[in-house]
């Protein structure tokens, strides 16, 4: 199990996931993220689109450890 931080904008909760079958995919979903308009890291590191269906273990992960995944949503200027 990993612990993971999941920002948007100014929502922010920690998930407990098995690093092992969850996708960075399934937790900004079930976090509301509009994912086509949102540039997302996994601790810093921009994720490209094909690795938000990647496991955690598959980006690297460590089990036991925090991570931060946060996704910045890019709106249009008025």
């Amino acid at each position: 199990m990993i612990q993971v931080q999941v920002t948007s904008g100014m929502t922010r909760s920690t998930e407990a996931v098995n690093e092992k079958t969850t996708t960075p995919k399934e937790l900004l979903t079930k976090a509301g993220v509009k994912l086509d308009t949102a540039t997302i890291n996994l601790d810093g590191t921009v994720l490209a689109r094909q690795e938000l269906d990647s496991t955690f273990e598959q980006l690297g992960v460590k089990p036991d450890n925090m991570y931060f995944l946060s996704a910045v949503v890019k709106t249009t200027n008025a």
